[in-house]
């Protein structure tokens, strides 16, 4: 296939598919979401990553009716038995914000999503809003956030989940030195 180029990586089940330099937008007649279907047929993958969002999506992120089409498109491909993730930019002024409403564009990308985690980081402004403690169980001696770290730390909610009501739980992430995020128990916020 023409787009589905396979990045070499050490884990044999994950396959990287390249979009770089590719107009990579998807709509019902695109080659890439035709090319998607077939893949997902013969291969049977257990979960697509669509990242960033607005790399794959045809039309204007402020308007509904085109929210709608891709949430349905992406619907499309989960029916023949995939999972799909988009990851979602926040609206610039609410970065800082821990819910459903702080996506950019339109109201109809979480509207028609079945999960959302929200991702905040935590800013050298509200660094001493979190207590660290280097005991994972005891809070008891803490000490504030350096500043200067708190570009390291992620905070994650659940925002929405389909089915049942999400309970409403802050977790952390701490960077790895390769910029993965791994879950760390040891931050908390002030209280």
């Amino acid at each position: 296939p023409h787009f589905l180029e396979k990045e070499s990586l050490a884990n044999s089940n994950l396959e990287f598919l390249c979009i770089n330099g590719k107009n990579a937008t998807l709509n019902s007649e695109a080659l890439l979401f035709n090319e998607l279907k077939t893949y997902i047929k013969i291969c049977s993958p257990k979960l697509i990553i669509l990242d960033p969002a607005i790399r794959f999506f045809d039309g204007d992120e402020n308007n509904s009716r085109d929210a709608t089409r891709f949430i349905e498109l992406l619907e499309e491909l989960k029916n023949l038995g995939t999972t799909v993730l988009f990851a979602h930019h926040t609206s610039k002024g609410s970065s800082d914000v821990l819910d459903q409403h702080s996506s950019r564009g339109s109201s109809a990308f979480i509207d028609g999503a079945r999960w959302l985690l929200v991702l905040k980081k935590i800013t050298k402004l509200n660094a001493k809003n979190y207590k660290f403690s280097g005991d994972f169980d005891n809070f008891e001696d803490y000490e504030e956030l350096d500043p200067k770290d708190a570009w390291k730390y992620v905070i994650a909610e659940i925002s929405k989940c389909n089915g049942f009501k999400p309970k409403k739980e802050e977790f952390t992430f701490k960077r790895s030195e390769n910029g993965v995020l791994i879950p760390y128990k040891n931050l908390s916020l002030n209280k």
